[in-house]
């Protein structure tokens, strides 16, 4: 489970930063334009698999340490950026609901200028989490 919510985690961040990506190897364009279009799916799924770190996270908060402040950073990381990219099939879902809508977009409004710095987090931090769970 934990190497799925890490290749998810890196997903994002790749789907995020995907034009700095694509700018220092060009040969990755055929996989973004691949990942592009389910990226609606996908920031569902990262909702999900976000919510289910975060309460996975929030078991060690006893032991505050390392584990428990990179958790919590992906899980943040992930629930933000699948937020971003799960935002047409939410409108989708709730098209007859104008406040919902409204909630979204305020949140879309926040998150969207800093869409590449949150991708970049999220491959850190997918990085550091393998490394820290195979190691």
């Amino acid at each position: 489970m934990t190497f799925f919510l890490i290749i998810t985690l890196l997903v994002l961040g790749f789907l995020a930063a995907a034009e700095r990506i694509q700018a220092m190897a060009p040969g990755t364009k055929d996989l973004i334009s691949f990942l592009r279009q389910s990226e609606g799916w996908i920031g569902i799924v990262s909702i999900v698999l976000g919510i289910i770190w975060l309460f996975r996270v929030l078991r060690w908060i006893k032991y505050f340490n390392l584990y428990l402040f990179l958790g919590l950073l992906s899980a943040l990381v992930m629930i933000a950026l699948g937020f971003l990219y799960a935002q047409n099939v939410l409108r989708g879902w709730s098209k007859d609901n104008a406040s919902i809508n409204d909630n979204i977009n305020k949140v879309v409004d926040k998150l969207a200028p800093i869409k590449e710095p949150l991708g970049i987090a999220a491959i850190v931090l997918g990085v550091v989490d393998l490394l820290m769970y195979v190691f």
